[in-house]
């Protein structure tokens, strides 16, 4: 099999072998090389005790640091790269379903092996390019399937977060979900809760980045909705669009205003990322719930985008499809924001009308009558209008 590694990783593996040990490549660097991606990362794991590593670099001239005493990772600097390098290890006990008890340094990869979470991650390659798979991961790999390693009731609940990284893998590499293994994920689904906040925001956002998930979410909406409980697949997540934030909320765009908001909470999304959210669901309720999911375009569906910033509008509408040919044009080629108008809020100061901190509400005031199409869109109209006797701008 052709493949590449890094430099600085190769040496590790080789000054390893050298001094009479054998390492590995493991996890998800295996995975990848097999399938043909460059790996983002590179984990290295040996049949050396902690000590052992940091003496063998150390001997060597390469300074060396002690990453995590309890899974005794040793960072090595070759060529200005810190690598990370692991012994073998088995688990213990995993009594707060996140995190192993205690661990034991052991001399056998096959027990290494046997801890990891999901076959396609519980492969090894010695630095020939011989693999060792003892779980069947190069098949799973080539069938496109996520299956976890051993009983799948017991990898989930030692750690509740890998029922998430099922999800995660199955949507970015297109894969299906093992049927034991996607029941066992929806059996042990009162465990996600005790994942942190911010780990289970950041992983699903990811999911929710993948085409695929569309097709995920329906075989794990019992484990969706134990975080988001109004959580109903939408079409958009097919979308080739980036746009994550505005994936999520189309999955939840039928929820109360009560429940969008505790999604923004729950998952501790930036406050940018919920202020969004809750515009769109805003915008959302005032023009799209007027008539079911029917646009109806008048005046006070134009005058209520005026109050949206236009990446909002646009992202709505990009994944509702409600919208008839009229109102796409108008969100194309209209005026519902002030950088749209002829008139500056200097140019509203400069007329001498208005006190200075109404002239915000001016702009938006003429803003309501440009989208409506009572006033012209140029500089002379505008300022004419402003003249107009008895004009009243509303608070």
């Amino acid at each position: 099999m052709d493949f590449y590694i890094p430099e600085e990783i190769h040496s590790a593996m080789k000054l390893m072998t050298k001094k009479g040990f054998t390492p590995y490549l493991v996890g998800g660097c295996v995975r990848d090389i097999i399938m043909g991606r460059i790996p983002h990362d590179y984990d290295i794991t040996v049949n050396a005790l902690p000590d052992e590593i940091a003496s063998l670099f150390g001997n060597e001239g390469y300074k060396t640091i002690a990453k995590g005493h309890k899974f005794g990772t040793v960072g090595v600097y070759i060529n200005n790269e810190m690598i990370e390098i692991t012994p073998h290890r088995t688990e213990g006990e995993y009594n707060d379903a996140r995190h192993p008890d205690k661990v034991q340094f052991v001399k056998d990869i096959t027990l290494d092996l046997s801890r990891r979470d999901f076959t396609v991650n519980a492969i090894a390659m010695d630095i020939s390019g011989n693999i060792v798979d003892i779980f069947g991961g190069c098949d799973d790999i080539k069938n496109g399937i996520i299956k976890c390693v051993g009983d799948p009731m017991v990898r989930f609940g030692e750690d509740s977060l890998r029922i998430l990284r099922a999800m995660r893998f199955a949507s970015r590499f297109g894969f299906s979900i093992d049927e034991a293994t996607r029941i066992a994920m929806v059996r042990h689904s009162d465990l996600v809760t005790l994942i942190s906040a911010e780990r289970t925001g950041s992983e699903l956002l990811e999911t929710l980045s993948y085409p695929h998930f569309y097709f995920i979410s329906g075989e794990c909406i019992d484990v969706i909705r134990k975080i988001i409980p109004c959580f109903i697949p939408h079409e958009y997540l097919l979308s080739a669009s980036d746009d994550v934030i505005s994936k999520l909320y189309s999955c939840i765009c039928t929820g109360s205003g009560r429940e969008v908001s505790d999604v923004c909470s729950s998952l501790k999304l930036k406050s940018s990322e919920s202020d969004k959210i809750r515009n769109m669901h805003e915008l959302y309720s005032k023009i799209l719930t007027r008539d079911g999911e029917k646009v109806i375009f008048d005046d006070k569906t134009r005058m209520a985008l005026c109050d949206f910033k236009r990446d909002h509008v646009l992202s709505v509408f990009d994944f509702s499809g409600s919208a008839n040919d009229e109102f796409c044009n108008f969100l194309q080629n209209g005026i519902y924001t002030n950088t749209d108008l002829a008139v500056s809020g200097g140019d509203i100061i400069s007329c001498g009308l208005f006190p200075k901190e109404m002239t915000s509400r001016v702009l938006h005031a003429i803003l309501y009558e440009v989208a409506c199409g009572r006033l012209n869109n140029n500089k002379d109209d505008i300022l004419n209008y402003l003249f107009t006797p008895d004009l009243e701008i509303s608070e």
